[in-house]
């Protein structure tokens, strides 16, 4: 899938495909959905925004967003441009932020074009974050929350440009859609990393360096043709495309173990010029004292070297939507047929011959769905498909140890309604789904592991306005997910619930004045090590006030000051939640 600007000054809203609404997006789709960044538009209204932000640990940000006809045109052509510029010193290391999208579109009777550049760049001081699991699993504050393992020389680099043409053509009940969109991303990482397990009697741990670059290109071409009609007195909505994709991926990647001053990787193991430094003591870490390795050190090794990944993808797929009892009841019948291949070529070092692998797979999949309106506010729905997502090609791996890809059945069923007026609405849904082909390669057995996986759990959403100008949101999530003879799945949970409320002042000397706040709770994160990460609940908040033409705001997170794991690679590298932040932001339109 394409490696997208995840900038959210160009993106003007986002939707959430879960399950089996997802099965036509291609075959690199999640099987549990999919996000969808919807960009910004070009618009014949002219509007024109200003924001700024300010926060803690010396954050700041400014955004640019302006629309409009261009003069002349009779509102046939309009423009967008859209900038954002983000400084962040940050809590446990600095990132900086760079985005810039001029857009421009024709529209006239039932034909639209549109062309969007979104370029951005973010520099950061090293790409992965120094925190420690304790061995009950809560996490490892070290010298402190604000430790961070990484020598002052880390540095990740990511600048990525991105061109979408679009061409909408609409005639009667009809509108075709056709869509190419190219993207390059050049991305340089040097950093200095704990490596592996650390001696909790000791406080030693191992380190490295790790150098790569890479460069990743992405273009894809999409086009659809979608519509209504009668059919035997029945109303039938068509979805007819396909779309086709290609990947090339050129990384090259270095490694040294500081402890031992020796290269690391499946296939070399070459004492380098660079000394040992021996390791690294996680309660009173040293960085600055950690020398980076001087060109002649940097050796390209193993499988990591040289490697070019080469992946193309074509999908077709077909919706059909049919209202067999009118306002009663609505069957969805759809189908895909995906194709991929990938090869990749990869020379290990001077040393070693070079590997070569080239691996296809393709899969029909289907969804089924139905939704009974029991009453114009109450529905039932049920939903069931397939899914399909191929492993790809690995050149370090040996011969004919590709896994199949994976494969899985969803199903899900619920209701949802809207009830006292619209104040009142929400749902419920029930799902499950089990996927086939899960897989890890183990160098240490020179085998693929593969792992089944049984999800199912409930999903609960509620939204109450008791009084006017309140607003009341509820969820509650559970999960159960489970390998193989029931054993735990690598960072999984098995509950999560939130709840939020704002009330806005709607009449009277204090219009517009808000105050919101929340809390969110999540469960125990489970680990395959059988380290698991206990729960924990936030409490944030915000106040401020909606004018006219100006909106400014103070919002607070982490309130009650919790720590947790906000993400992580394993139980020797996560990522420590930050203490209480606030920050303000005041924003113009006109």
């Amino acid at each position: 899938m394409s490696n997208s600007p995840n900038e959210l000054s160009v993106v003007d809203s986002i939707e959430v495909l879960k399950g089996v609404n997802s099965v036509l997006y291609g075959s690199r789709v999640p099987a549990g959905g999919l996000v969808n960044r919807i960009k910004k538009k070009p618009e014949a209204k002219s509007h024109h925004t200003l924001k700024a932000q300010f926060g803690s640990y010396d954050f700041r940000r400014a955004e640019l967003d302006s629309t409009g006809a261009i003069p002349g045109t009779d509102g046939k052509f309009a423009y967008r441009l859209v900038g954002a510029w983000q400084d962040d010193p940050g809590y446990r290391g600095p990132q900086d932020q760079k985005a810039i999208a001029p857009m421009l579109q024709y529209s006239s009777g039932g034909t639209t074009l549109r062309y969007q550049y979104i370029w951005s760049e973010t520099n950061t001081a090293g790409e992965f974050p120094g925190g420690i699991a304790n061995p009950d699993g809560s996490v490892f504050l070290g010298a402190g929350r604000r430790t961070d393992y990484k020598a002052p020389w880390s540095f990740t680099r990511k600048e990525t440009g991105q061109q979408v043409m679009t061409w909408l053509q609409r005639i009667g009940d009809w509108e075709s859609r056709f869509a190419y969109m190219a993207e390059r991303t050049d991305r340089d990482d040097e950093d200095h990393r704990r490596q592996g397990a650390a001696n909790f009697v000791t406080n030693l741990s191992p380190h490295r360096y790790f150098g790569q670059t890479e460069l990743r290109r992405f273009d894809s071409i999409q086009q659809d043709v979608a519509g209504a009609y009668s059919l035997g007195g029945v109303r039938v909505a068509t979805n007819l495309g396909w779309s086709r994709n290609r990947e090339i991926l050129n990384q090259d990647r270095q490694e040294i173990d500081l402890a031992t001053g020796r290269a690391s990787g499946v296939y070399s193991r070459a004492t380098v010029a660079t000394p040992a430094q021996g390791q690294m003591n996680i309660r009173t870490p040293n960085v600055e004292a950690i020398r980076r390795p001087g060109d002649a050190d940097r050796i390209i090794f193993g499988r990591y070297a040289d490697t070019r990944t080469v992946v193309t993808g074509t999908t077709v797929y077909a919706t059909q939507s049919f209202d067999v009892v009118p306002r009663t009841l609505n069957l969805t019948l759809g189908g895909s047929y995906a194709a991929e291949s990938s090869s990749v070529h990869d020379l290990p070092d001077a040393t070693q011959r070079e590997a070569r692998r080239t691996d296809s797979s393709n899969k029909l999949v289907y969804s089924a769905g139905a939704v009974w309106s029991l009453t114009p506010k109450v529905k039932l729905f049920a939903q069931t498909g397939t899914t399909f997502s191929p492993n790809q090609a690995n050149a370090s791996t040996p011969a004919g140890l590709r896994p199949p890809p994976v494969t899985g059945k969803s199903a899900e069923a619920g209701l949802k309604f809207n009830l006292l007026d619209d104040r009142l609405w929400g749902g419920v849904t029930f799902y499950q789904l089990d996927l086939t082909g899960f897989a890890t390669f183990n160098s240490t057995v020179n085998a693929f592991v593969v792992t089944d996986t049984a999800n199912r759990g409930a999903e609960l959403e509620l939204w109450y306005e008791p009084v006017r100008g309140l607003q009341v949101i509820g969820t509650v999530f559970t999960a159960q997910v489970e390998g193989p003879g029931g054993t735990r799945v690598n960072q999984s949970f098995r509950q999560a619930s939130s709840i939020w409320a704002k009330y806005t002042v709607g009449r009277g000397a204090l219009k517009g004045i808000f105050l919101a706040g929340g809390l969110f709770h999540r469960g125990v994160l489970y680990y395959s090590t059988g380290v698991d990460a206990p729960g924990y609940t936030t409490l944030d908040m915000t106040a401020g006030y909606a004018g006219r033409n100006w909106t400014a705001a103070v919002q607070a997170r982490n309130l009650t000051d919790e720590v947790y794991n906000i993400g992580s690679t394993g139980a020797n590298n996560i990522d420590p939640s930050l203490p209480p932040t606030v920050q303000v932001s005041l924003s113009l339109r006109f």
